[in-house]
């Protein structure tokens, strides 16, 4: 069931707050799904998160790939790499980014005894989520996996302007789009403290 933060209302917004974990991330897909069987119209999605599950942000990342209408994304704030992927997951063209937004595209980590048995397994997933997230920026930016996964190890600052030049966004956003003023899913998880893998 919904949370009370996270109820579906008129309109065509979806905005994503901090620290989106599995719960959060099954009502925002809800959320894709039911404004997209209901008209073709764009579905705006804010973005304002800069930690949490990074298995969340690709669950949501997956379900935007299965909506028909097209998505305007625009972020605001410290966005991270996670963040970053959604914002360029959006349809080109529609991707915008406030002109004090920064994309911190840091590696994925988690918290662990390094000395533990799991200790190898841990590190391995981790390896694992950070390609994934290279595999997936590169198919949305058009830089090559190998240049997404050097910046997310290097821990990559950018501005929005660079952002754009990178490829994560189109545009700065000088005005609200169409329907943005009509906020129809507002999801203001509680945050999550220690995510398995976050960023």
């Amino acid at each position: 069931m919904a949370s009370e933060m996270a109820q579906p209302g008129p309109g065509r917004l979806i905005f994503l707050g901090e620290n989106p974990d599995k719960n959060v991330a099954e009502e925002v897909s809800a959320f894709f799904f039911l404004l997209d069987s209901g008209s073709a119209a764009d579905i705006v999605f804010c973005l304002d998160c800069a930690r949490g599950s990074v298995e969340a942000y690709l669950a949501i990342f997956d379900a935007m790939q299965l909506v028909e209408a097209d998505i305007v994304t625009y972020c605001r704030g410290t966005a991270s790499a996670a963040t970053a992927l959604l914002l360029c997951g959006g349809t080109p063209g529609k991707r915008y980014l406030h002109p004090a937004t920064r994309i911190s595209l840091l590696p994925v980590t988690a918290r662990f005894d390094n000395h533990t048995p799991e200790a190898a397994a841990i590190t391995e997933a981790i390896s694992q989520l950070t390609d994934s997230l290279a595999f997936l920026i590169a198919q949305n930016t058009g830089r090559s996996q190998s240049q997404v996964k050097a910046a997310l190890e290097s821990g990559l600052q950018l501005s929005a302007e660079e952002a754009i030049a990178f490829g994560l966004a189109d545009g700065l956003l000088t005005e609200l789009p169409e329907g943005a003023d009509e906020v129809s899913s507002p999801v203001l998880p509680s945050p999550v403290p220690f995510p398995p893998f976050g960023i």
